[in-house]
């Protein structure tokens, strides 16, 4: 039981004791952990708000979080994390197909290098056929010229509402879930630890986190199997 690292809920733990032979329901399983006191950190709900489009960028995606192959729609955002007096900025991109963060890049200021390094990572692995919607909110990074150029030609640009987190719900989830499991219920003595933890908890999260709407397989392993 302690390999699950609270991060598994009942229904995921109840799919990989079967993967090893315990053949179990997920109500006894939800009871075992509530004996013995085992249970996921609590991710909490964020409340969305309507807001007005953007100017720069239409909501193309529009809250269809669903994809169909590689490559057709990615969702990016921003987060910042505090150790001690300092901050760390983190950047994702992620293929909406099997929730794989296929991009990310840190910096100790949010500006527009951290996002640049981070969409020249997603984009190099782009096909010649391939234009995915790429959907973000309206931040002051996404609004620039220099983004806007980047995409000329190879990605279609998308944005959220202003205000309203819903309308990038599977990136603002990964990152609830980021926090609530190795940043929230730790301390740090320093921002290359802190770092290093979260990422290893995105190797952890692409490779090894087993998502019931992948079948009870991993981000990469669907990818590898499926697609």
């Amino acid at each position: 039981m302690k390999q699950v690292n609270r991060r598994d809920g009942y229904r995921p733990l109840t799919f990989k004791l079967r993967q090893i032979g315990f053949m179990l329901n997920h109500k006894t399983v939800l009871k075992l952990m509530r004996a013995l006191q085992i249970q996921s950190i609590v991710r909490q709900k964020r409340h969305g708000k309507r807001g007005k489009t953007a100017l720069i960028a239409p909501n193309v995606l529009n809250r269809d979080f669903t994809a169909t192959k590689l490559n057709q729609k990615w969702v990016t955002d921003v987060t910042e994390f505090h150790i001690g007096r300092e901050k760390l900025y983190f950047s994702a991109l992620m293929n909406l197909v099997n929730r794989e963060i296929i991009a990310y890049q840190f910096a100790r200021r949010p500006n527009f290098p951290l996002v640049k390094k981070m969409l020249e990572q997603g984009l190099s692995q782009l096909n010649a056929t391939d234009c995915p919607i790429i959907h973000s909110d309206q931040g002051v990074l996404y609004r620039t010229n220099a983004w806007r150029k980047m995409l000329e030609g190879c990605a279609i640009p998308s944005m959220s509402r202003r205000g309203n987190c819903y309308d990038n719900a599977v990136i603002e989830r990964f990152f609830a879930i980021l926090k609530s499991e190795c940043f929230y219920t730790r301390s740090y003595t320093s921002i290359e630890e802190s770092q290093s933890e979260l990422e290893e908890s995105v190797v952890y999260d692409n490779q090894k986190r087993i998502k019931m709407a992948l079948k009870g397989l991993s981000p990469v392993q669907y990818r590898t199997q499926y697609l």
